[in-house]
C-alpha cells in the first residue's frame, strides 16, 4: 500500500494540469476499488491526505503547489463521504 501511496503522491505533484491530476486520482480510486475492500479505501484515503499535507512546498512549483492544494480538497470529500456512508 505504500508503494502505490508513493506512486500516485508522485504522479499528483508531476500533474501538468487539473484534467491530468482528475485522472490520477480518478485511476487510484479505480484500482483501489478492485481490492474491494473499504478499510483499505479508507486507509489509502488518510494516507494520501496526511502524506500530502506533509510535503514541503517550499520549492514547489505554483502547479505543483495546486495540485497538492486540489488533490488534499478531492481526497477529503472521498474521505467525507466514506465517513457518512459508514455512519
Amino acid at each position: 500500500m505504500d508503494t502505490f501511496c508513493d506512486q500516485v503522491i508522485t504522479a499528483i505533484k508531476a500533474a501538468e494540469n487539473e484534467g491530468e491530476l482528475i485522472k490520477v486520482i480518478s485511476y487510484s480510486m479505480s484500482r483501489l476499488r478492485l481490492v474491494k475492500n473499504s478499510n483499505h479505501e479508507f486507509s489509502y484515503i488518510i494516507s494520501i491526505i496526511l502524506s500530502l499535507r506533509n510535503t514541503d512546498l517550499t520549492n514547489l512549483s505554483l502547479q505543483t503547489r495546486h495540485n497538492i492544494k486540489l488533490a488534499i480538497a478531492i481526497f477529503g470529500q472521498f474521505q467525507k463521504e466514506k465517513s457518512e456512508h459508514i455512519s
